[in-house]
């Protein structure tokens, strides 16, 4: 199978500190991602070297097959790879519309039906933005701001997105309404969801990766994730109870993980 997206011994750096270290793994088409760990584990940070906003300081990004390593962000993002970033940034003097139209610039060459096409996916897909479409961007709720943001890059028609902690700071009845929708992006291109609230990444996506501090220390599908013991115990907030035999007891008891980390 050709892979989508190919990471290979990723390292990034912000000065001298260094952030990840030696990141290794596929995307592959139809996909959803799951990135988990706790904060400061190197997940935005990841993203944002993936999306070309930070310059790797050694290893490799192959996207379709083209190396994007040393790419500028602009010319990764007309390739199809696009990130909606933590926090939404939209356009808040904008209409809902032109926020949308904006994300279908590199599109604008094929011509106003598919553009009219774009926004019916959108709108099909969040129609609370059908609603609210002269609507200033920076007077709805941040869970419409959120919709905003992730029809955006819809209407890039992207061939894998980068999703960047999407229920931060929403109410729950957003939440849901985000994450029932996670799976449909997949039918645009597969996605790489970066997310705090780990037990909803996992039940929506078909692979997830644990970071800590910069590495990935455990992979696997998300259903076997979710019953993995120092999962469970890490982000499920559900304790198990490990025998004095077992050799992770003590390191669980201790929130940490393999060679002392903290997961």
């Amino acid at each position: 199978m050709d892979h989508i997206l190919e990471i290979e011994d990723l390292s990034a750096s912000y000065g001298k500190v260094k952030v990840l270290h030696g990141m290794t793994f596929t995307l592959d088409e139809g996909e959803v991602l799951s990135i988990i760990g706790s904060n400061g584990a190197g997940k935005t940070t990841l993203l944002q070297t993936i999306s070309g906003l930070l310059r790797p300081a050694a290893g490799r990004i192959k996207f379709c097959g083209q190396d994007i390593t040393a790419m500028h962000p602009a010319k990764i993002a007309q390739l199809g790879l696009v990130q909606v970033p933590e926090g939404r940034q939209v356009f808040s003097s904008l209409t809902v519309y032109d926020n949308l139209i904006m994300g279908a610039y590199r599109q604008r060459k094929q011509g106003s039906k598919q553009i009219k096409s774009d926004l019916d996916r959108v709108f099909d897909m969040f129609p609370r933005l059908r609603e609210r479409t002269r609507q200033n961007a920076g007077t709805l709720s941040g869970g419409e701001q959120q919709m905003l943001a992730i029809g955006r890059a819809i209407m890039a028609r992207p061939k894998a997105i980068l999703l960047d902690e999407p229920s931060l700071g929403l109410a729950p009845i957003f939440v849901r309404e985000i994450f029932r929708r996670i799976r449909d992006l997949s039918e645009n291109g597969p996605v790489i969801l970066v997310e705090q609230n780990v037990r909803a990444a996992l039940d929506v996506s078909n692979r997830g990766l644990v970071m800590r501090l910069g590495k990935i220390v455990k992979g696997g599908d998300s259903r076997g994730l979710q019953q993995d013991a120092e999962v469970v115990e890490a982000f499920l907030g559900e304790r198990t109870a490990p025998s004095a035999e077992d050799p992770r007891a003590t390191a669980i008891e201790k929130g940490t993980g393999e060679n002392g980390g903290r997961l």
